[in-house]
């Protein structure tokens, strides 16, 4: 089925679809959240890490949120 032009019509607007819905959410999060200058560092600094090696996934989102929540608990 991967080449049926019907097929391919629709992953492209479900690709679309998922876009917006992640951007929705992240929109949402980062909209609700409390920054301050250690929140913006380290989020920063995950970010920039992803954008280098998009391999770093899992360490650097456990990392983050692994730093965030320590910070909250204290």
């Amino acid at each position: 089925f991967s080449n049926n032009i019907y097929v391919q019509g629709f992953l492209k607007g479900c690709y679309a679809a998922v876009i917006g819905l992640v951007f929705n959410v992240f929109y949402g999060l980062v909209k609700r959240q409390k920054w301050d200058f250690f929140r913006l560092i380290v989020v920063s600094v995950g970010i920039i890490l992803l954008v280098l090696n998009a391999s770093l996934l899992i360490p650097v989102f456990l990392a983050v949120v692994g730093t965030l929540y320590l910070k909250g608990v204290e």
